[in-house]
């Protein structure tokens, strides 16, 4: 937040024509018809000695807020020339109500006719200059564009402040329902079906306080420093961000695992609605996880529906990530969770290895009786697979490196444990299916061989003869000389 907060101050520091828009609007020319009425007795208000204690810069019919606004000097290129000459003549009049003072002056009065002083020559100069009627005008529009850009960092910083604090409520969430669901949850029970006992009768002791059967487990469920309230029960909005839909879900799953209650019919349907919206707010991230480690492609389609261009096209787009170190990042538990569950149903990663292999083709049949196509479906396939694997597991490392310099709960501890064991299992089934990887190579490399033998400088010479033929592409399979089974 420290960011944040220096963020706005530079922001306010360098474009205080914001702030001046939004405080002066169009009464700047009644503001000026207040100074100007303030010049005509501005000697009668300063004759008398007990005068010099008052207040120079006070102007009837002009807010204060107003009044310390004209004392925010700003760049000439920002503000309006109206306002600088407001500006101008606020401060004259501060100089004038000055000099018409009679006796002693105090060190604070000095003090603001001093800085009168100088902002009236600073406002006067920057007047000069922004005007339209003069030659040597800075105001060329050049400092919109820088304004533009500023405030879209602004508005870059605040979202990432934000997504920030969310994550950090929807970690909260995690950690207390699980220590809930381990240690309290029966106690909790009994708490809760006491004081739904409670809510229901006539003589209700929580009055307004509490008004639904959300508010209810809202309050009993939700540790109180966390902001989760009913207005957040709803269903989700293309304006809402996925770290705040995180957090709504880590929310809605808090309310739907802990809520064991046996309420009339009217409450316990508005109970099952919760599960309804969970599954609502389940579905962006688990589609965002899906599209960033899982891809497009069905790895298991049957050799037939296979999409090979695709798979060679996010095949190539992996390895490029892996070289680089530019890939998807894993940034809360909540991801790491569903990155699992997928693993296990699709890859079986932690259990039994094997089926997914078998779908592939690649063992239970002997690569002899396969054709190349579905050989080469099988390969590209699993290293699909390896590739996809191995994005997460430099995903899920990077982000328990940076978990594991943050101060160590016991949870958070246990969490790492977790995640470090799945990694591990990762690592080891990907190493299986490299194993197959290999084998479909050198199944490849034998039918090559095998199909060629000693006469590949001798099609080689025949392609390139085509080639030469027809400058803009021979067609191999036309090319006499090579049998159909190498084409």
């Amino acid at each position: 937040m420290d960011v944040l907060g220096k963020a706005f101050a530079d922001y306010a520091r360098r474009y205080r024509s914001i702030t001046w828009r939004h405080v002066l609007g169009n009464w700047d020319s009644h503001y000026l018809e207040k100074i100007a009425s303030a010049h005509a007795t501005a000697p009668l208000q300063y004759e008398h000695e007990a005068s010099i204690q008052a207040d120079p810069r006070k102007v009837e019919g002009i807010p204060d807020y107003v009044i310390s606004l004209f004392h925010l000097l700003p760049t000439p290129e920002n503000v309006p020339p109206e306002y600088l000459e407001l500006a101008t003549r606020f401060h004259q009049l501060v100089v004038d109500r000055g000099m018409n003072t009679e006796g002693e002056r105090n060190e604070e009065f000095n003090l603001i006719l001093g800085d009168a002083s100088i902002l009236w020559q600073n406002y006067g100069d920057a007047y000069a200059a922004s005007s339209p009627y003069s030659a040597g005008s800075t105001d060329d529009g050049s400092w919109a564009q820088q304004l533009l850009g500023d405030a879209k960092q602004l508005r870059l910083t605040y979202a990432k402040a934000a997504d920030a604090r969310y994550g950090y409520y929807a970690e909260s969430l995690r950690e207390h329902r699980e220590g809930v669901i381990y240690d309290k949850y029966w106690l909790l029970v009994d708490e809760l079906t006491a004081l739904y006992s409670k809510w229901k009768t006539p003589n209700n002791p929580y009055g307004s306080e509490i008004t639904s059967i959300t508010s209810l487990l809202i309050e009993r469920l939700i540790p109180k420093d966390i902001p989760f309230t009913e207005a957040n029960v709803k269903e989700p909005n293309d304006d809402m961000s996925p770290s705040h839909n995180e957090f709504v879900w880590e929310g809605l799953r808090t309310l739907d695992d802990l809520a064991y209650l046996r309420g009339d019919d009217v409450d316990r349907k508005k109970i099952e609605y919760l599960n309804v919206l969970k599954g609502i707010y389940a579905k962006e991230p688990q589609a965002q996880v899906r599209s960033d480690f899982f891809g497009s492609v069905d790895v298991f389609s049957p050799p037939e529906s296979f999409n090979m261009l695709a798979s060679n096209i996010e095949l190539a787009q992996i390895k490029e990530a892996l070289k680089s170190g530019i890939h998807p990042t894993v940034s809360t538990f909540t991801q790491a969770e569903l990155i699992e569950k997928r693993s296990h149903s699709d890859w079986r990663i932690g259990s039994h290895f094997g089926i997914e292999v078998f779908r592939l083709g690649t063992t239970d049949r002997d690569p002899r009786s396969m054709s190349n196509y579905e050989l080469v479906s099988a390969l590209v396939s699993l290293q699909l697979v390896v590739g996809r694997a191995q994005l997460m597991e430099s995903s899920l490392s990077a982000f328990l490196e940076q978990r594991k310099h943050l101060p160590q709960t016991a949870w958070l501890k246990s969490e790492i444990n977790h995640w470090e064991n799945f990694v591990d299992q990762m690592r080891k089934t990907t190493e299986k299916y490299q194993w197959y990887v290999r084998k479909c190579m050198m199944d490849l490399s034998n039918r090559w061989i095998q199909a060629l033998g000693t006469q590949a400088r001798h099609y080689l010479e025949i392609i390139e003869s085509e080639l030469e033929t027809h400058r803009c592409g021979g067609d191999v399979q036309t090319s006499n000389g090579i049998p159909d089974g190498i084409l």
